[in-house]
């Protein structure tokens, strides 16, 4: 899982660079207002610390190039703690709250006494999710937002809820989208599948067990059966073996479905392999994991929507790019592809 992170270039005067220098550790804010409808919505605050800076010098001018990461200080540090018999949700969450973000968590079905071993914050709650379990069919997937929250969802629970966003691109003179809208140029966007041979997961056709010092082998069979046909193909392919993965051991400190939860979300999570990229010029605020609907049109063909590209999605990344007198964002948009054989493209993995 990663954090959010960012960089600027500024230029600035001496008497700056003498009073306020960026150093390592000096806390930057970053506001953003969505001025696409009118009256604006509130605006985007996000609180960042550098990590780097350079400053280079002219005659005249001094400039600055800085790297900034999230304000949240335990995420990076490594600390012995324990967050109790609770779930993994609760624990995500605890080590969320010790990095003073705000977390939304699903509900899981794990407890356990969950150790954080001389670990990073971030590290932590990554190794967390992966051994989530719910039930069966669940897929959790954790991002931290840049705005100073964090969000660990069960996807599969989540598929069908409804777009939160619905981006078009619209050949319409002035048009004026709806709040709930994000309005993009068709030249700035592009459609990717991230198929492979899942060679960056273990291994084409890989088996997945555990040991158990009482009861030897036994092989870890993730449920299939609920996915859709074309999905299910390329599911397949993972399993099946042609070579095994080091076996972990089965623990009495560990949750009941501790090591097949971390080979469900592994598998589940690279099922989705349909991307779509897009920029846009207005900064709207949506937010990574959020459920979106994109409804793409194609002027060639009067206007007609992109059906083989069209429905719902997640939000897997969001990355936004400031110049002097523009605001863009990039989204990446993911969803569970058809036919193709994955590719580890959602965020958190």
């Amino acid at each position: 899982m990663k954090y959010p992170t960012g960089e600027m270039t500024f230029a600035c005067g001496p008497h700056y660079v003498i009073n306020n220098p960026p150093v390592d550790g000096a806390t930057v804010y970053i506001i953003l207002n969505d001025t696409q409808v009118q009256p604006p919505t509130g605006p985007q605050i996000f609180k960042m610390r550098v990590f780097n800076s350079k400053m280079m010098t002219d005659s005249t001018n001094y400039m600055y190039d800085i790297s900034m990461r999230l304000d949240a200080p335990d995420l990076y540090v490594a600390k012995i703690k324990s967050y109790g018999n609770t779930s993994s949700s609760s624990a995500i969450a605890g080590c969320a709250g010790d990095a003073g973000l705000q977390a939304e968590c699903d509900a899981s079905a794990d407890t356990q006494v969950w150790l954080r071993t001389n670990e990073k914050g971030i590290d932590f709650i990554t190794d967390t999710a992966h051994h989530a379990w719910a039930n069966k069919t669940s897929c959790f997937v954790t991002a931290i937002l840049a705005n100073g929250s964090l969000r660990e969802y069960n996807v599969t629970a989540r598929s069908g809820q409804g777009g939160q966003w619905l981006f078009v691109n619209k050949y319409v003179r002035d048009y004026n989208p709806a709040p709930h809208e994000i309005l993009f140029d068709d030249a700035l966007v592009s459609f990717e599948t991230v198929s492979g041979t899942l060679n960056s997961i273990a291994g084409y056709g890989v088996d997945y067990g555990e040991y158990d010092l009482d009861g030897g082998f036994h092989e870890l069979n993730v449920d299939l059966s609920w996915l859709p046909a074309g999905a299910l193909s390329a599911a397949k392919n993972m399993m099946g073996s042609q070579r095994s993965t080091t076996c972990p051991y089965k623990s009495d400190n560990h949750h009941e479905n501790y090591n097949l939860a971390g080979a469900q979300n592994l598998i589940f999570k690279s099922l989705y392999s349909s991307l779509v990229k897009i920029t846009t010029r207005y900064p709207r605020n949506a937010q990574l994991l959020d459920s979106v609907t994109l409804e793409p049109h194609s002027m060639p063909i009067f206007d007609q929507v992109l059906t083989p590209w069209a429905g719902a999605y997640f939000v897997s990344a969001v990355n936004t790019q400031i110049n002097q007198t523009a605001v863009a964002k990039m989204y990446t948009l993911i969803r569970m592809g058809a036919d193709y054989g994955g590719g580890l493209g959602l965020v958190g993995t």
